[in-house]
């Protein structure tokens, strides 16, 4: 799931000065773009797109249940002291790099991070996924000769086993491989990932590049950022993230650090609350509108937040409370749609409001103090509304959806874009030491 465009110009990145160890830490990387939309140029909604977003935001959940054995193959495969140590033990020549993303693949629904495969190298462009772990490339006979050419790379490898990928059009078997991988001037020499004829579901898409954690992992080998860490490849185990407000440029991902001209004051850091299932997740705590609580001291235990996800999902009845503070808001049977997720199908509420609605509305995390004390994070009207359903209508969709699905037998929900591009959010792998956090900043 991924976000930006390639006309963004990226940021400058200054090499480091000091002859120390640290000092020689590689800069981040930075990657510009334009979120994908769910949008029509005359603003109306885009349904097949929406549809689209809809079942690929759920798609992902079903790759995996938790699968603690996963997890322990995959760290076996990597170094296990910290990643600061790991960092310190090597000098890292890695240089600035600068990459481009591309929301225009996919029917505008795949945001894709261009790299490259195989010796001599095969430019590919990948999803830039955080609701997934592995790294999966489709082969030559896939989306009109796209993507990878096994029998052109003289470093590829492939030991024959075949495992199982899930992916929005369905299952698809997948030979486990290994060959080099590179974007942004990071590199790994034998990615392991694996190699599909094709997914089918996102044309012009060479595969997807997973940026979740270890339990989702089919492959149960570590994938390309568990590799950059193990390497001392990143500066830090993290990246920012910066989704620019509709209809501007300047979307960015910091991989291996943050931008702090980006965001004002300090970053509020929360542990992630979804590690151990492989997705980034916090506890939702409270729903707030206009300053007022409409929802405090929530049981929703699980709240995903997919920068892949176009819209955000709540159980229903905390999507109509939400909803019933808005003036105007209908709750329209016709735009009722419906999704399937682990063997069953749920019907997905959406919303009405009107299109010169005002108002924010928001969330808070984590957390069981008093709701005076605690962050707000807001979303504008601007964010709450979609698009109008028709050209010319004056009621519009909103990006909160209702629907009650379970997750490992949880009640959850997913907060996509609208809160990302409302907020600086820095992903932060964590270490042996300390716990993987997200983090949120107040724009600047």
């Amino acid at each position: 799931m991924v976000l930006f465009r390639s006309a963004v110009a990226p940021l400058a990145i200054l090499a480091a000065s000091s002859a120390s160890l640290v000092d020689a830490l590689p800069s981040p990387v930075r990657l510009s773009g334009a979120v994908p939309s769910v949008v029509n140029p005359d603003g109306t909604v885009n349904e097949a797109a929406l549809q689209s977003n809809i079942a690929s935001t759920f798609a992902k959940l079903e790759a995996r249940q938790y699968d603690a054995q996963a997890a322990a193959d995959v760290k076996t495969q990597v170094v296990s002291s910290s990643p600061e140590k790991r960092r310190l033990a090597k000098k890292c020549n890695t240089g600035p790099a600068k990459v481009s993303l591309d929301n225009t693949v996919g029917g505008g629904q795949n945001v894709a991070i261009a790299g490259s495969v195989g010796t001599p190298a095969q430019p590919a462009t990948f999803t830039f996924d955080t609701g997934s772990y592995d790294m999966i490339v489709q082969s030559s006979s896939a989306n009109g000769g796209l993507a990878f050419d096994p029998s052109k790379s003289t470093t590829y490898s492939s030991d024959g086993q075949v495992t199982q990928f899930n992916f929005v059009s369905g299952s698809y078997r997948g030979k486990v491989s290994a060959d080099a991988f590179s974007v942004g001037g990071l590199s790994v020499p034998k990615q392991v990932f694996g190699l599909v004829e094709s997914k089918g579901d996102s044309p012009g898409v060479s595969g997807t590049l997973g940026l979740g954690f270890a339990p989702q992992s089919n492959l149960r080998q570590p994938n390309f950022i568990d590799n950059l860490i193990a390497a001392g490849q990143l500066a830090e185990n993290k990246f920012g993230l910066y989704i620019a407000p509709k209809g501007q440029s300047g979307s960015e991902v910091v991989l291996g650090g943050e931008d702090t001209s980006r965001y004002t004051g300090k970053l509020q850091t929360l542990e992630n609350k979804a590690t151990q299932i492989g997705y980034w997740g916090l506890t939702l705590s409270n729903i707030w509108f206009n300053g007022k609580f409409v929802r405090n001291n929530l049981s929703t235990p699980m709240t995903l937040i997919d920068s892949g996800a176009a819209t955000s999902y709540l159980p229903k009845v905390l999507a109509k409370a939400l909803h019933e503070n808005i003036p105007g808001a209908v709750l329209d049977p016709k735009y009722a749609t419906s999704l399937g997720f682990a063997g069953k199908t749920y019907s997905v509420d959406r919303w009405s409001v009107p299109c010169d609605a005002v108002g924010t509305f928001g969330f808070q995390f984590n957390s069981f103090r008093p709701v005076n004390t605690m962050p707000k994070y807001g979303i504008p009207a601007e964010d709450l509304k979609l698009g109008a359903w028709e050209e010319g209508g004056n009621m519009c969709a909103t990006s909160v959806f209702g629907v009650d699905i379970e997750f490992l037998g949880q009640s959850a929900g997913i907060l996509g874009v609208p809160l990302l591009r409302n907020t600086y959010t820095v992903f932060n792998y964590g270490s042996t030491d300390a716990a993987p956090t997200i983090s949120f900043g107040k724009l600047a």
